[in-house]
């Protein structure tokens, strides 16, 4: 996977069969767990902490703290480079209508209401489900049109919950 540091431009870190290449070049790296969110890193002989805050899988985004700095990466898979280069990255776009139970729970809480303009990651719905809170969050930029459950009700897996324009 090929990931861009920041916003950057040129410094690209590719990651593959356990080589790690800078902007080209062959570097050393170790890469050592040391908590659930924390890796001690030695790079051609410099150290450096890194701690995970959040992954977005679908996005191919990576928020993280590199020696106390705060970074966005971002990467493509080799995939998501190929449409790109075939200027086909737009079929890769999402176009979400509504979402559903991804299980079956006790809606606990509301945090929009039908017209409200939503941006991917906001946090929609909080259900309970095997003694856990879940939160829903929004996986596309929107308006919400239509809210089909309410607090305290019990939902099964792909019940609808509400709807975007």
């Amino acid at each position: 996977m090929e990931i861009r540091i920041g916003e950057k431009k040129g410094q690209e870190v590719t990651f593959s069969d356990g080589k790690v290449e800078i902007d080209g070049e062959d570097v050393h790296a170790d890469i050592l767990k040391v908590g659930e969110c924390e890796y001690h890193v030695l790079i051609d002989g410099r150290s450096q902490t890194i701690l995970i805050h959040d992954i977005d899988a679908a996005e191919h985004k990576i928020r993280m703290s590199i020696a106390g700095k705060e970074v966005l990466v971002s990467g493509k898979d080799r995939y998501a480079k190929l449409l790109e280069s075939l200027g086909m990255s737009s079929m890769t776009e999402k176009t979400i209508s509504s979402i559903k139970a991804p299980m079956p729970g006790l809606v606990l809480e509301i945090l929009v209401e039908a017209g409200q303009e939503v941006k991917v990651g906001d946090k929609l719905i909080i259900l309970e489900a095997m003694k856990m809170e879940n939160v829903l969050k929004s996986p596309v930029d929107g308006r919400i049109s239509k809210i089909h459950v309410e607090v305290s009700k019990s939902l099964e897996k792909n019940d609808l919950l509400l709807e975007f324009e």
